[in-house]
């Protein structure tokens, strides 16, 4: 696993060679905003980083709904219960196993893998 930063905005990646997972995370004046959350592995590095910056978790934003971006958000509530979750309407309907079309939507079936338990 790999730490970098830039200014305000920390990236933490797995796999940085072969196929990269990452998370974000985005330090503000008082509080810390995460973007995505596909691994474990990723909840204790966003500890270590709000605990550095004695800066709580204020929010978490997902992407989309692929696991490699949302498959980690049951351990992350448990240890960031007070983080707020964000994620379109569309996606959390798919996150719900809700898969049937919109209005306007291709027929094609949706790639990519779902994590099986989200909140």
């Amino acid at each position: 696993m790999k730490v970098s930063k830039f200014k305000n905005v920390y990236q933490i990646t797995l796999f940085p060679k072969v196929f990269p997972i990452n998370c974000f995370a985005i330090e503000k004046n008082d509080h810390l905003i995460v973007i995505d959350m596909g691994m474990k592995k990723f909840v204790k590095k966003v500890q270590s980083i709000a605990n550095n910056t004695d800066k709580p978790v204020k929010y978490l934003l997902l992407t989309h709904t692929h696991a490699d971006h949302t498959g980690a958000v049951n351990h992350f509530k448990e240890t960031f219960p007070n983080a707020e979750t964000g994620i379109s309407g569309r996606d959390r309907q798919l996150l719900d196993g809700d898969f049937t079309l919109r209005d306007g939507e291709p027929e094609e079936k949706i790639k990519g893998g779902f994590p099986k338990k989200t909140v």
